[in-house]
């Protein structure tokens, strides 16, 4: 009994010794570790700039630090580190900021064992103060008449847009325009005729920093006619279903002013309407994209320009199928009238319903739309994909019946065409220039318009001289800019009054005017 007593107590006293020993060992270790935790202290922000922020921390240890960053006190998306190798003196510098924003930060350090991060802290970036000028690019006099003037340019920055302008270099007149931005535009009115003007362009941003100065000339126009004609939409694609402005899922419009004009179209359907702010320019264009296909749409055209005057195109029909060419039914049949090919037919130009010649003339027509059309040559008979025994013969008396051809355009452009017949069955040609122009033609019809090969149609003489009705006055046509032609000039030049094409006057209207033919 006495030794199970003293074995008890031996017991006891080793357990005690034990736990004494475990808990004396133990505790510097702990401690140790404790030490060894990376402590992130002294955060400091320096605003160096509104653009750039300095973040300076100290850590106890030897680490690598990083700062995550984001205008939201929840999301950090951008991320810099502060050197390549371990210190405990960090400093980290960053750019490109907003000014006068809310940033929301954390610093994460780490070592090879252990890291650590900061509570989310914040700083602002203050009032950038640029000292950098505006660089002015792109300059151009867009437009000048004779008694306005457009000029634009652009800045690498936003800026105001100021000209000083005059009849000479001391200038005198100042034109401005104080809100800030990077396109610009300066519109001169109450110009003087025929006078040389001499320009010094400049921009200023919001710090007054100054561009320097760009000097520039124009002379207006010597007559204010085009100031005092009505604005015109002209030259409109696309006009056809074959036009390659026309995809299955997007539509390209572009057309033509007389005028300096802005404005804007809108495209609707049953599901869709897009409207297109238009710049100011004479030459304009809208792309309507991520429409369904094979949908019938209309679009509007509405512009004005610098002398207050209005145009205006309503509800033109459109559709998103895309047809490149005219698809016809057709059957070849053998001797035995057994049908050998069925299908369909795809041709770039309008079919023919007959071909027709007569008994005295090797000539050949093509009756199209109810309409009869010479063939010049063989080459182009086999281009239009005809065959010589399906040429009748009938005689002249029924054969005239026909009226002819007088709309025509080619596969690859919306220009129609109307066919002027002059003496010695010489034939010219004249654009008809907008939509307007051809409804203001009470026999043209769309459905009559004959698709025709470019060397067909390239062997129509253009209309160089042209009329009004009732009207003498003749003027001669030079990049779609008509130009009087006095008795004198015609006479000078060997005219002949057969080769005038007669135009209504909307027509003519059409047509920019410029000085006269010398």
């Amino acid at each position: 009994m006495k030794y199970l007593n003293k074995l008890k107590r031996i017991t006891y006293y080793f357990l005690l010794a034990s736990v004494i020993a475990m808990a004396f060992f133990s505790w510097p270790i702990n401690y140790i570790l404790a030490q060894n935790n990376i402590i992130i202290e002294n955060i400091q922000t320096e605003n160096i700039d509104g653009k750039t922020e300095k973040i300076i921390w100290q850590t106890n240890i030897e680490s690598q630090g990083k700062i995550i960053l984001g205008k939201d006190k929840d999301y950090f998306p951008y991320y810099i580190i502060d050197t390549n190798k371990p210190t405990k003196y960090h400093e980290v510098i960053i750019g490109n900021l907003d000014p006068e924003t809310t940033y929301y930060f954390q610093i994460i350090d780490i070592n090879n064992s252990q890291s650590n991060s900061s509570f989310t802290q914040n700083f602002k970036t203050i009032v950038y103060h640029d000292e950098t000028p505006p660089q002015i690019s792109d300059l151009k006099i867009a437009y000048v008449s004779g008694t306005k003037a457009a000029i634009t340019w652009t800045t690498n920055e936003k800026a105001s847009a100021k000209i000083e302008y005059g009849p000479n270099l001391n200038y005198g007149k100042l034109a401005a325009q104080n809100s800030l931005d990077i396109k610009h535009q300066i519109i001169l009115s109450n110009l003087n005729l025929d006078t040389i003007y001499f320009l010094k362009i400049y921009s200023e941003d919001k710090d007054k920093n100054k561009s320097g100065y760009y000097s520039k000339s124009f002379t207006t126009l010597a007559s204010d006619k085009i100031d005092k004609e009505n604005l015109i939409i002209s030259y409109l694609r696309p006009l056809s279903l074959n036009d390659p402005q026309i995809t299955e899922n997007s539509i390209t419009i572009t057309f033509k002013t007389n005028h300096y004009a802005k404005g804007n179209i809108t495209l609707t359907s049953n599901k869709v309407r897009k409207t297109i702010n238009l710049d100011y320019n004479t030459n304009h264009k809208a792309v309507f994209e991520g429409l369904a296909a094979n949908r019938e749409h209309y679009f509007t055209i509405s512009m004005d320009d610098i002398f207050n005057k209005r145009a205006k195109i309503d509800n033109q029909k459109i559709n998103t199928a895309k047809i490149t060419g005219i698809i016809n039914n057709y059957k070849t049949i053998n001797a035995n009238n057994d049908i050998i090919v069925e299908g369909i037919e795809f041709s770039l130009y309008t079919p023919a319903s007959r071909l027709y010649k007569t008994a005295e003339s090797a000539k050949i027509y093509a009756i199209i739309n109810g309409e009869r059309r010479y063939i010049p040559s063989p080459s182009l008979f086999n281009e239009y994909g005809y065959r010589w025994p399906d040429v009748k013969v009938i005689s002249w008396v029924k054969l005239s019946r026909y009226p002819e051809v007088k709309l025509v355009k080619s596969p690859d452009s919306p220009a129609i065409y109307y066919l002027y017949k002059k003496p010695e069955n010489k034939i010219i040609k004249i654009n008809l220039p907008s939509p307007a122009v051809f409804n203001s033609y009470p026999n043209n019809k769309w459905e009559k318009v004959v698709t025709i090969s470019q060397k067909d149609l390239n062997a129509y003489q253009d209309a160089q001289l042209i009329k009004a009705l009732n009207d003498p006055a003749v003027y001669y046509l030079e990049n779609n800019m008509k130009k009087f032609v006095s008795e004198a000039v015609f006479n000078k030049h060997n005219f002949n009054f057969f080769d005038v094409a007669e135009i209504n006057q909307t027509h003519l209207n059409a047509y920019q005017t410029g000085s006269p033919l010398e």
